[in-house]
């Protein structure tokens, strides 16, 4: 049987590309700038007939309007990027491809096809042993069943997950892969946090805020610290009955500037949102049904139904 070769990036591409982007992630360099340079490397590699540069553009483009909640713009890209590597026969990236997809199918509220999405990527990456795509597809699964409160259901993925977050996911781990898994089990200890909470076992997910709030200041990315902020205040949230001595707004205000340094509106809402139903707990309804009002109308902006209707539940709970 005859060996398919799959075609090869060019290291100093994917250098470049992985540095430009994190410079973006991490509010060095604004959108603008970031999207002008890919649009000319997307013209360079499109000259020279490189259409797996291409698909790695496509696939930087669709991270870029999803952390901005334009969406339909980030599945767009996407698509491309997966329809590339499918043409040219780069096989082992069609997974990464369909886990972005199905990212932007949860965002979006769409859980049934996001799953679907996420076990194509999670099988594909078993296939080509590779770890970064199977821990994030089983993350990211699980923040389905966090928003469907199934807990059970999302602890048993969250913990594959974390034990996939313990291996280097290189030989040698490269940084940006040592900074993809750090992100990656940052966001396996948030989730853990809403697992805890739903479980009222509070000592449990301070634990989780804690070590998630220490690793996203080691991976500096803008949406990883602002998570982390966020999981931080809902702890405290859930403390403040018995302890006032930390305010959780100054987390939520940590996360929401964090997020606003990139223009990651649908970020922002999650934020709004979790303050707002802080607020109420603390019995501050009228402050709170303003913050729902804000994070329904950026959720109903960015097409994020799911969010969109919590939002107007919350709000309707403290009219």
């Amino acid at each position: 049987m005859t060996q398919i070769i799959e075609p090869q990036v060019d290291p100093i591409f994917q250098a470049d590309l992985t540095n430009l982007l994190h410079q973006w992630q991490t509010g060095t360099l604004s959108y603008n700038d970031t999207l002008e340079a890919l649009e000319k490397q997307r013209q360079k590699v499109i000259r020279n007939n490189m259409p797996i540069h291409e698909g790695l553009i496509e696939n930087s483009l669709g991270i870029m309007e999803g952390y901005r909640s334009n969406l339909g713009k980030s599945l767009s890209h996407f698509e491309a990027s997966r329809r590339i590597f499918e043409q040219c026969g780069a096989r082992s990236r069609v997974g990464n491809a369909a886990l972005n997809i199905g990212e932007t199918h949860r965002l979006r509220g769409n859980f049934q096809r996001a799953r679907l999405f996420f076990q194509e990527a999670y099988e594909s990456a078993k296939q080509y042993n590779n770890l970064a795509t199977q821990a994030i597809a089983l993350t990211n699964e699980a923040q389905i069943w966090c928003s469907l409160r199934q807990y059970g259901s999302a602890y048993d993925l969250l913990l594959k997950a974390e034990a996939l977050c313990q291996h280097p996911w290189g030989d040698p781990e490269t940084e940006n892969q040592m900074r993809g898994r750090l992100g990656c089990e940052c966001d396996v200890h948030h989730s853990f946090v809403e697992v805890y909470l739903y479980r009222q076992k509070i000592e449990d997910a301070m634990q989780h805020a804690q070590r998630g709030l220490a690793l996203a200041q080691q991976v500096g990315d803008a949406v990883v610290i602002g998570t982390a902020n966020r999981a931080m205040g809902n702890v405290l949230t859930a403390l403040y009955p018995h302890d006032h001595t930390s305010n959780p707004d100054d987390y939520y205000r940590a996360a929401s500037e964090s997020f606003n340094g990139i223009k990651a509106e649908g970020e922002v809402g999650k934020t709004l949102l979790a303050q707002g139903k802080s607020m109420a707990e603390r019995g501050r309804k009228r402050t709170a049904a303003q913050l729902f009002q804000r994070a329904m109308e950026i959720f109903t902006r960015a097409g994020m139904t799911n969010d969109a209707a919590m939002a107007a539940e919350a709000q309707l709970s403290v009219i």
